[in-house]
């Protein structure tokens, strides 16, 4: 029988050591290999996963990668498919960064606590935005211009880019164009001069600007065709479709029952050929409360 008196706060590597100096003198009499991994398996200190990560090699202004990583592996078992998914998750978050072409190489070493993850992080050169190219409509195209060329000069950060999108189908939206698509590709530009570890490339905009939609509104006389267009989600979504319009009518609607006009109604027509949206209002009297009374018996005192 082995016998332990652990802390409830024991590491791994002492439960294993005790058991290893006790396990010399009785293992003539009892399987130890068994209960040794009966024991650390009961203290939630399993040696079949992972229990350590080592990375290097991650530039510095991802260095919080490596806590991710440690959530995401220690206490799992070191399959492959949990440690391609975290191969995965390293190489999003050095693209976000502007590193599109990164190596993650790893191996696993099985130890007395459990298994080490080692993972070797080869960022590769960071793209650097030389040259900013639009394509899109005319009538829309200083827009795009206007927003992407803020980009000239700097890395290309996946996320940066995402908000030069959101920017973009912001301003089509005001402009009443909806549901638009905007996508980029970038090009090598072969120079003689390069910084080392920064690839210069064009970048490229492709722009699409979708339909032109006009949003009507009929049988309101208490607010302005201003205020209930912001209540819509067209400008949240930059789309126009019938679960958009769906929902707007209802956010319409709610709006009104709680400015006082409970028996307001809602109805909306979407005219997709014609690129028009109708809302028509019931907007009903005006409810305005004046005295509020209880009724009922009186609660005892005490």
């Amino acid at each position: 029988m082995l016998i332990l008196f652990l802390c409830p706060y024991a590491k791994a590597e002492s439960v294993i050591k005790q058991l290893e100096s006790q396990e010399r003198v009785v293992c003539s009499f009892s399987n130890c290999k068994k209960v040794k991994e009966t024991i650390i398996r009961d203290f939630g200190l399993s040696s079949e996963v992972i229990s350590e990560v080592e990375v290097k090699g991650l530039p510095e202004e991802l260095e919080s990668v490596k806590k991710s990583l440690f959530l995401l592996l220690v206490n799992k078992k070191p399959d492959r498919e949990v440690l391609e998914s975290a191969v995965m998750y390293v190489k999003l978050q050095l693209k976000l960064e502007g590193y599109y072409f990164p190596e993650v190489f790893w191996r696993v070493k099985k130890e007395k606590s459990g298994y080490k993850v080692f993972m070797n992080v080869v960022p590769g050169e960071v793209l650097w935005i030389k040259e900013v190219e639009v394509f899109s409509p005319s009538e829309i195209k200083s827009i795009a211009i206007s927003i992407f060329k803020t980009l000239q000069g700097k890395f290309l950060k996946a996320k940066v880019l995402k908000e030069s999108f959101e920017k973009l189908k912001k301003e089509l939206a005001k402009r009443g164009y909806f549901n638009s698509a905007v996508d980029f590709d970038f090009s090598e530009v072969k120079s003689a001069f390069s910084v080392v570890g920064r690839k210069p490339v064009v970048l490229k905009i492709f722009v699409k600007t979708g339909k032109k939609y006009a949003i009507k509104f009929e049988g309101i006389t208490h607010f302005s065709d201003k205020k209930l267009l912001s209540i819509t989600t067209f400008f949240e979504s930059y789309s126009v479709d019938e679960f958009e319009v769906k929902e707007s009518s209802e956010r319409i609607e709610k709006f009104y029952k709680n400015n006082g006009f409970p028996f307001a109604e809602v109805s909306a027509e979407l005219k997709a050929k014609e690129g028009i949206v109708i809302f028509k209002i019931r907007e009903g009297r005006k409810v305005l409360i004046s005295e509020v009374k209880g009724v009922g018996k009186s609660l005892p005192k005490g």
